[in-house]
């Protein structure tokens, strides 16, 4: 059992790191007891928990994950204690053991955002697969400044596409945004719809080939040029099908 301190080892033949977790987030006795039991146990491997209190932001964004994966060690790394989180990042390390890619360590970070968005929504589907407490449509509000948004280059886009990806936010353009990148907002909702229709924890191969063939799409048709040039839109009525 991995002796560092805050680190709970998941195995199904061993249930102290388990046990240990539920108390490390308070969920004993709480509506998310059990529901975290399930989420641990979606797939057979043993891994590592660690709850980095360091790193816990004081302030956290509703479109930051509060948790991520150590690619050299399989591990699972929290940065919160509530059993919320954990219940969000279990869902998604049962996804990371079973082969959904991440993209993590791509330099174009929109790309990660693709990545980020597309599992989220695969996490939601998996908790009413599963009958776990799922998003209750409760919305953030994101204020955009207009000077953020008056044009529609590489940051603008790759923020576009960190929005998108959050279900839970909703996002106020104000006056003068570019046409452009409210466009390129909302596709990118319908992107993130098609890479995660109908999958489940077995559906690994699936998404990874709808995300990179999105990858592509949203290259060809939605980022904005290099070089300016308006590149071929899709037109707004497109239908995703990857």
């Amino acid at each position: 059992m991995a002796t560092r301190k805050n680190t709970y080892l998941i195995d199904a033949n061993n249930t102290m790191g388990l046990e240990g977790l539920i108390d490390a987030v308070n969920a004993r006795g709480s509506p998310y007891e059990m529901p975290i039991r399930t989420a641990a146990h979606l797939q057979n491997l043993p891994f590592a928990v660690f709850i980095d209190y360091l790193r816990r932001p004081a302030d956290p964004s509703p479109v930051q994950d509060l948790f991520t994966f150590d690619m050299d060690t399989d591990e699972l790394i929290l940065f919160s204690d509530e059993a919320r989180v954990a219940l969000d990042a279990l869902l998604e390390m049962a996804m990371f053991m079973r082969g959904f890619t991440t993209l993590m360590g791509l330099a174009d970070e929109w790309k990660v955002q693709v990545a980020i968005g597309a599992w989220r929504r695969v996490r939601e589907s998996l908790k009413r697969a599963h009958d776990l407490p799922y998003w209750d449509g409760q919305m953030w509000s994101v204020n955009l400044t207009s000077e953020g948004v008056a044009h529609f280059d590489e940051d603008s886009f790759s923020m576009a596409v960190t929005l998108a990806g959050c279900i839970e936010v909703d996002v106020d353009f104000p006056v003068g945004t570019s046409p452009k990148l409210i466009e390129a907002y909302r596709q990118m909702g319908r992107v993130y719809d098609a890479i995660s229709d109908s999958l489940g924890l077995a559906d690994s191969v699936t998404f990874n080939r709808r995300l990179h063939v999105a990858l592509t799409l949203i290259e060809q048709h939605i980022a904005p040029r290099p070089d300016g040039a308006d590149g071929d839109p899709l037109d707004k009525d497109y239908r995703f099908t990857l």
